[in-house]
């Protein structure tokens, strides 16, 4: 069985090799997928947009069955429009 941990991995390669549906070579995030343990008010953000942070989020037992465990991801996805300090267009 995989950890909660090496479930996020897995999520995290997912969104890392998401590709634009016009450009299937040009990834959307790329390396620019990041696993975090939270984000504090001085949290040093990457610098490229987009990005995306994945954290892991509660986790609770199954109603049906108290051997399985449900577990929330966090995805936090940061883009930004050029010219536009709202990121809107």
């Amino acid at each position: 069985m995989a950890s909660a941990w090496q479930t996020i991995q897995q999520v995290r390669k997912i969104v890392a090799d998401a590709a634009w549906s016009t450009s299937p070579s040009d990834k959307v995030i790329g390396d620019s997928a990041y696993v975090t343990a939270g984000i504090e008010e001085d949290y040093a953000l990457p610098g490229r947009i987009p990005f995306a942070l994945l954290n892991l989020g509660d986790c609770t037992t199954d109603d049906d069955d108290p051997d399985l465990l449900a577990q929330d991801i966090i995805l936090i996805l940061v883009t930004g429009v050029e010219g536009h300090d709202l990121g809107e267009h």
